[in-house]
């Protein structure tokens, strides 16, 4: 079943805090401004997972020399992505660079975790990131828990 970011936020009851619109507005300034050089950042690359491709500008040169300006576009589509943090898929805009990375990362997650904000470029991203490390330290908690519980029921067995 299919849920958007902010389902996910009350499905899992969560205490992540969603960014304000002035903390989301300077992060898109930072992203923006980051930016490379002769390159624009498209918005919906902010949305998505598009690792640092952007929109290239240039122009188109005819037989006859005549120069007309052209963009350049990432290469990006909707996919379904497992998370494994998650147990469901999450469907994301995501460029075929970024979904090699994603593999070579080994999956979701990992790549979410490891990537650095100023080559992952995305507010989807860094909250995916709050999501998945919140889950994960509460699951090692929960682990943690159980094994003392475990390790206190063999002593008292064996006592």
């Amino acid at each position: 079943r299919e849920l958007g970011l902010r389902c996910l936020f009350q499905k899992l009851q969560l205490c992540v805090s969603i960014m304000s619109g002035a903390v989301a507005t300077a992060f898109t300034g930072f992203l923006r401004s980051h930016s490379k050089v002769g390159c624009s950042l498209p918005n919906r690359a902010i949305r998505g997972l598009y690792h640092g491709r952007m929109i290239g500008t240039g122009n188109k040169v005819s037989f006859s020399e005549r120069k007309t300006r052209r963009r350049w576009r990432p290469n990006a589509f909707s996919k379904k992505l497992w998370s494994d943090t998650l147990d469901q898929h999450v469907q994301v805009q995501v460029t075929a660079k970024a979904l090699k990375c994603i593999d070579k990362a080994g999956g979701l997650d990992n790549y979410v975790v490891n990537t650095k904000p100023e080559v992952m470029m995305s507010e989807f991203g860094e909250e995916l990131r709050e999501i998945v490390l919140a889950l994960r330290e509460r699951k090692s908690l929960m682990s943690q828990i159980e094994a003392e519980t475990v390790k206190g029921t063999q002593e008292g067995q064996a006592a």
